[in-house]
């Protein structure tokens, strides 16, 4: 077999290199997109997370508020059954309006 020069080294030297680079790089691409993925996964689970613990609290929430709401209107049914008054129960509204109602003579049970 023939005796390569030097040129001929370097350049088969400098091509190897050159594949070595782009095997790599190619491999370093996926290896990112696979951790990006795997990120993106547990970002998705932690937010799964949270919401979950979000309805939880505003869902206990909403069991406070029926809860309460259910005992008013027992309060209500036993105002209107056992006196001659008529009681209604409403939620909402602001100071200013209970304070007109109170000054109109309405008696106000908070």
């Amino acid at each position: 077999m023939a005796r390569l020069r030097t040129h001929s080294k370097f350049v088969i030297l400098m091509g190897l290199v050159v594949i070595a680079f782009f095997y790599g790089s190619i491999y370093l691409y996926h290896s990112a997109g696979k951790q990006a993925l795997l990120q993106l996964e547990d970002k998705t689970q932690d937010r799964a997370a949270i919401l979950s613990e979000l309805v939880d609290l505003y869902g206990e929430q909403l069991k406070v508020l029926a809860n309460d709401y259910s005992l008013w209107g027992e309060m209500v049914d036993f105002v209107n059954d056992n006196t001659d008054l008529h009681a209604l129960s409403r939620y909402g509204g602001s100071l200013d309006l209970l304070k007109s109602f109170i000054a109109a003579g309405y008696p106000m049970l908070i």
